[in-house]
Parts: C-alpha cells; structure tokens; sequence
C-alpha cells in the first residue's frame, strides 16, 4: 500500500520505537540472506536482526516494535521471551528487545486482532484481543 510506503521507517513513541517488519535501516545482504523485509518468526531471525540493525548498536536499551508476522512474540538477543495474552512481560532494564503485538488488522488465527500495550515506566509489554471490524477482516481476506 502506497501509505504504509510513505511512513517513516521507525517512529519514537514513550521509548519504544515502531516498525513495520524490521529495524534494519537498509536493504543488504548478509551472511547470504536478504535482510530487509525478513520475517521475524524464530529467535534465530531476531538474533540476525540484533546483529545487523545499526540501532542496536546505537542504543543498548532499545525496545523496538514490529509487526509483519501477525504472530505475538517478543525476543532478547539469546532467548524467546513468553507472551501471554493479557499478561505483562517484563523487559529487563539495560538489554534491548523486539517485540511483537501480534495483527493490528487481521491475526493469523482468525480470531480478534492483537494489540499491544507498552508500560514505559515499569518495561512492561502486554498482548491482548481487541475487536476487529468484520468488514475490515473482509478486505484484508480479499487483498
């Protein structure tokens, strides 16, 4: 879509700076793999992700936000952290994350989008349900 092309990379909100798939700032080839764009689905993807995004070299503590998967998941350089539905996960202070709501529009189990909640002052993450318009679940169906 035309609009999400025109959006800034990333964008700073309460400490926690907002994706769209990846912080990686360019396109690039590394270890023989195209980095931009990669889904972030395993710890091994986010583990290339931590290595390779200049911000986390930049910034020890980022918490960074992106989406792409419609899957809920959250990721420090050498663990999965937990997400469960309703619950916080705290992100320990002086390590970067990635994190992962889950589907703003449509999640990948059908059911009510993912949402995300960010607790800047305790490092909180917390995942829950919120209701999907069915004619916003309709559209994204059609493409």
């Amino acid at each position: 879509a035309a609009w999400l092309a025109a959006l800034p990379h990333a964008r700073l909100v309460e400490g926690l700076r907002l994706v769209h798939d990846n912080p990686i700032e360019r396109p690039r080839l590394a270890r023989g793999m195209w980095r931009h764009g990669t889904y972030v689905r395993h710890l091994l993807a986010a583990q290339v992700v931590f290595e390779e995004a200049a911000l986390f070299r930049r910034e020890r503590e980022a918490v960074v936000a992106f989406g792409h998967t419609h899957l809920p998941a959250a990721y420090a350089p050498d663990a999965e952290i937990p997400l469960a539905e309703g619950h916080p996960a705290w992100l320990k202070p002086g390590r970067p994350y990635l994190v992962n709501p889950g589907a703003v529009g449509y999640s990948s189990d059908g059911r009510s989008a993912h949402a995300g909640i960010w607790d800047a002052q305790a490092r909180e993450f917390t995942v829950i349900r919120v209701e999907t318009p069915t004619r916003l679940q309709a559209d994204y169906r059609a493409g």
